[in-house]
């Protein structure tokens, strides 16, 4: 079995993130909880893997195309977010808590990885 990198490790963290928090939300707000943190945690690690993808054109490890495209790629990028956190939040009912734990699966998995960095495998 390979080694996974660590922004592997950390996508794979955040699922494991996300599962849990979903189960803690459902428990604590039953399907509306659920649903809600299950939205955070999908736009949370679509916009991690949309980093992960861009990043090597930042770095300059990729032949990098025109700044000005990557510039509204990311401006595209917080655009939809901001319209899917607008539409989410007056066309649905959602738990706000909820929604907000859901986008902390991330932060949950980072943390995981540097302290496991840090200490060692």
């Amino acid at each position: 079995m390979r080694e996974l990198s660590s922004e592997q490790r950390i996508e794979r963290n955040a699922l494991w993130c996300t599962a849990l928090f979903m189960l803690i939300c459902w428990r604590w707000k039953g399907e509306l909880g659920l649903f809600s943190s299950f939205l955070g945690s999908i736009l949370v690690l679509i916009s991690f893997r949309l980093w992960r993808l861009l990043i090597p054109f930042f770095t300059g490890t990729r032949k990098q195309p025109n700044k000005f495209v990557l510039f509204f790629i990311v401006l595209a990028k917080l655009g939809v977010i901001g319209l899917f956190i607008w539409l989410v939040s007056t066309k649905n009912s959602t738990e706000p808590l909820a929604f907000f734990l859901g986008l902390s699966c991330i932060v949950a998995a980072i943390c995981w990885e540097a302290v496991r960095d840090y200490f060692g495998k």
